[in-house]
């Protein structure tokens, strides 16, 4: 059975970025390829700011440096998005009154 979340303006949605490359790479080249996603992630806050601090806490925590199998040091490195500060502050503006999950 799904649980209800009572939004009252302190569930915030954020989206953490987190991108897989060679430590080493070319931070310049605009062409460059590495593996990229995006996870979503609901963060129970008292405001807009807490949310964002605790979302780039949570996407801090995974950024790590390993060798692969090929013996190049990659790092794993997570940013939030560009739009995560508006929907948080959207989220907090509208508070939507019930979310299901």
């Amino acid at each position: 059975m799904a649980k209800k979340i009572i939004n009252k303006g302190d569930w915030f949605l954020v989206e953490i970025i987190e991108r897989c490359e060679p430590v080493d790479s070319n931070q310049k080249q605009d062409l460059r390829r590495c593996t990229v996603w995006g996870n979503y992630h609901l963060i129970n806050a008292p405001s807009p700011d807490k949310a964002y601090d605790k979302a780039e806490k949570l996407g801090k925590s995974g950024n790590y440096e390993f060798t692969n199998s090929d013996k190049l040091k990659m790092k794993w490195d997570s940013n939030l998005s560009i739009d995560t500060l508006q929907r948080i502050i959207y989220a907090y503006l509208e508070k939507s009154p019930t979310v299901k999950i």
